[in-house]
């Protein structure tokens, strides 16, 4: 079902085609290039599917073309934090999880509640997938489906040069041998260096969607194609992403405090649309179950991902607008602007010693920031506000104008 919702008039809306928007990340893209940079308005259908019951409540509430009435604007800082704990979980999310729990606690079904059936079918629903399998953490979804797709003790895998110790440790954890291949400038799996380190003993390839952006599966499977290899994708920050699964045997995923989804602990799930391995997933998942209180609190929170990951979309395109001119004099460089990507980081660029400088400049003007190397990671979480970005913003201008000394 669909539900059209607009602040325009009845007659405004009969002579403009309706965007539909499914939720998933390259509808919401869309949707945020018209609010950054407002363009005329027009009718707007939400899918009526898991995932966006807040956002469809909101524009019954809301324009959807107005950026104010999505992101808010705060007040006044001096400082911005990286990603805070205390507002990973916003306050109107609160309510829904505690009464979802308290369900589950009346029954005392800890662990054979009906819970984690229902979590499954709508993440299932929400990104189109046929199956969905809980399991305790992203690690063991990752050894889960590595298993299920037919990975055994001493076959290789292909990782990216850039995996986390995570993703390293789940396939080591399977029995099987991590091989390194290179990734590309957009630091994503590089479908012609999977196709260099290929050999007889290579079972399956991983490729990350690292920061939120989508790699190359289907550009991957191609190279594959014809082979006994499978194909994995790690999509722990890239729940919402647009193809899950598609061109792959199958997805997992964490649901960790910083993803764009997390429980109130530690959960996982593989997503397949291949029916065997989805049954000997869910026999492997069996020694490493998720429980009815994280399928509860998930699946209270699953109702405002499409919302939260429209709000991160809308920040991503702030950024990338207000920081281009630093990016013009090459100071730093930012992430490609691209449809199919849920900004669950917001990552830039520079020169080892530079970011180091610009890290520590953030730091004297109260911005928490991360960084690995050359990449700086700058705040991103659905609850920054317009003024904290603009904080950062600044920062980075200032940064910019300082350098780095010697």
């Amino acid at each position: 079902m669909t539900q059209v919702f607009s602040g325009m008039s009845d007659q405004g809306v009969r002579d403009v085609e309706p965007m539909t928007v499914n939720g998933r990340a390259t509808d919401l893209s869309l949707l945020a290039d018209r609010v950054m940079h407002r363009l005329p308005p027009r009718p707007v259908m939400v899918l009526d599917v898991p995932g966006n019951e807040q956002l469809r409540h909101m524009a019954t509430r809301n324009p959807l073309w107005k950026r104010k009435s999505i992101v808010d604007v705060g007040g006044v800082v001096t400082a911005v934090p990286a990603a805070p704990c205390d507002r990973l979980l916003a306050v109107e999310e609160i309510g829904p999880i505690e009464r979802a729990v308290h369900d589950v606690l009346v029954t005392g079904l800890f662990t054979a509640g009906p819970q984690v059936a229902e979590f499954e079918h709508a993440l299932a629903g929400f990104h189109g997938a046929v199956s969905a399998v809980g399991t305790a953490s992203g690690t063991d979804a990752l050894v889960v489906a590595l298993h299920a797709v037919g990975v055994g003790r001493g076959d290789d895998v292909v990782i990216p040069s850039n995996a986390p110790h995570a993703t390293t440790n789940a396939v080591c954890l399977a029995g099987a041998n991590p091989v390194i291949a290179e990734v590309g400038d957009d630091h994503l799996l590089h479908p012609e260096s999977v196709r260099d380190v290929l050999t007889p003993s290579t079972r399956c390839v991983v490729p990350i969607h690292l920061n939120g952006r989508a790699a190359d599966v289907r550009s991957i499977s191609a190279v594959v194609a014809g082979t006994d290899v499978t194909i994995v994708e790690d999509g722990g920050q890239g729940i919402g992403l647009d193809g899950l699964g598609v061109w792959s045997d199958a997805v997992a995923v964490g649901f960790d405090v910083q993803k764009n989804l997390a429980s109130c602990g530690r959960s996982g799930a593989v997503l397949t649309n291949r029916s065997d391995v989805a049954e000997l997933a869910r026999e492997l998942s069996l020694d490493t179950p998720m429980d009815d209180v994280q399928a509860a609190a998930l699946s209270a929170r699953l109702p405002y991902l499409a919302l939260n990951n429209l709000r991160r979309s809308i920040l991503a395109l702030r950024y990338l607008d207000w920081l281009a001119p630093l990016a013009d004099t090459g100071f730093i460089t930012l992430p490609e602007r691209v449809d199919n990507h849920v900004w669950n980081q917001f990552a830039v660029t520079q020169d080892t010693r530079l970011a180091a400088h610009t890290g520590e400049t953030l730091a004297q003007r109260g911005v928490e920031t991360s960084r690995s190397g050359n990449v700086l990671r700058l705040p991103m979480f659905p609850g920054l506000t317009i003024t904290e970005q603009d904080h950062v913003v600044a920062a980075l201008f200032s940064a910019a104008k300082t350098g780095p000394r010697g």
